[in-house]
């Protein structure tokens, strides 16, 4: 019935009004994509920059960021980030700006919101300012301005595990009218993913859903490789992790997935309170942990709430503590981000080794928790929590 429905183009409008509406802008602001990356790609594409020019990322992002400059044919340059805040190193991002740099992408990892946008374009107002909002949909900046609303422009991913879901989706906020006329020309350019895509990803999106259960995450492996193996999984391809420009990139996100969208977001401030209370539980928790710390502020909306670590911990021993958590309470501990380019061993497009010591440092000492709706945490699996850590911690 809903591959049939009559007129699903209006869902796309939907999508896009109630988006805007949330966020306080414009709805023509607001772009969908078949994920968050692709309109970063599209707006690195539409200002027309030289080969030799620079965008500026943290270094500690994930793949699909770097990958997006890779293709848009850019130069890159990592910026070191602060354990603090596991988002960029402001002054150390102040004094590497130079004239090739032309775009800086900041990110609220995991949804702790990076502050200093004002700063950068104060200093900098010709630079392009660009938020990757994909962890980040419902928190707020100290002026209370959501994130997203800072930058000259913003991109948001509603990927399985991001605050809303379309399965694999995304959006590019334009704050910056002069950015407008030339992103627009370019978006209206694009197509949909074939019909089977769509297909595939609600498949994975249900699969998805039905193992987001405190007793059902246990199935999550096997019911995804099952669909795996019948070739109707729908996740970023290894090639893409390896650097390969994918099939149908960029294009639009598809009608029905804007649907989707469109149906959670009417829900966005009661799941933005649940995800809440969430972390405020997890974050007491973490008071009764030794060696370990967490970044906690009751006004940001967290994708995952991370751990980190005190000292270097041997990866095998987090490994373990991550097995012996899921055995023990059913909680699947989450890995962002393992690698300064995240997943470890993906495409690190002109990264150097050692040039960004926290971010490595961050990537060997995180674990984080899901903070996804369907999470049970009640007092006794807080303490089996508590437990397994000071064991775990005192025996390293």
């Amino acid at each position: 019935m809903l591959l049939c429905f009559p007129n699903h183009q209006r869902f796309i409008r939907l999508f896009c009004e109630i988006l805007a509406s949330y966020l306080a802008i414009p709805p023509e602001r607001v772009f969908l994509f078949a994920s968050g990356r692709m309109g970063l790609y599209t707006l690195l594409k539409s200002l027309a920059l030289q080969p030799d020019d620079e965008v500026i990322v943290p270094g500690y992002t994930c793949v699909v960021v770097t990958n997006a400059i890779k293709y848009a044919g850019l130069k890159i340059r990592y910026i070191d980030i602060q354990s603090e805040t596991l988002n960029l190193d402001t002054k150390l991002l102040l004094e590497s700006i130079t004239p090739k740099t032309k775009v800086i992408v900041v990110s609220h990892n995991f949804g702790i919101v990076y502050e200093d946008i004002p700063l950068i374009k104060q200093k900098f107002p010709h630079i392009i300012v660009v938020e990757d909002a994909a962890h980040a949909l419902g928190s707020r900046f100290k002026n209370g301005r959501k994130t997203g609303t800072e930058g000259d422009a913003a991109f948001f991913s509603f990927e399985y595990s991001k605050p809303i879901t379309t399965g694999l989706g995304g959006a590019l906020i334009v704050n910056n009218a002069q950015l407008h006329p030339a992103i627009e020309e370019l978006y209206n350019r694009f197509g949909f993913p074939p019909r089977f895509a769509t297909v595939k990803v609600l498949i994975t999106l249900f699969v998805q859903l039905l193992t987001s259960y405190r007793y059902t995450v246990c199935l999550r492996g096997l019911m995804i490789q099952g669909i795996k193996l019948l070739a109707l999984l729908a996740t970023t391809s290894k090639a893409e992790i390896q650097g390969a420009m994918p099939h149908h990139y960029p294009s639009r996100l598809a009608p029905h997935l804007a649907l989707l969208g469109f149906l959670q977001m009417q829900e966005i401030e009661a799941i933005s309170c649940r995800k809440a209370a969430i972390a405020g539980v997890y974050h007491k928790m973490c008071q009764e942990i030794s060696g370990v710390y967490d970044i906690y502020n009751a006004e940001y909306v967290y994708v995952r709430y991370p751990v980190i670590f005190s000292e270097t911990a041997d990866q095998s021993r987090i490994d373990e503590i991550g097995f012996l958590v899921k055995i023990k309470t059913g909680i699947a501990l989450g890995e962002w981000f393992n690698d300064v380019v995240h997943p470890k061993g993906s495409y690190r497009y002109d990264y150097k080794d050692y040039s960004c010591k926290i971010g490595e440092i961050m990537a060997q000492r995180i674990i984080n928790f899901p903070i996804n709706i369907h999470t049970t945490i009640d007092t006794q699996t807080t303490r089996k929590l508590i437990s397994i850590f000071n064991d775990f911690l005192l025996t390293g």
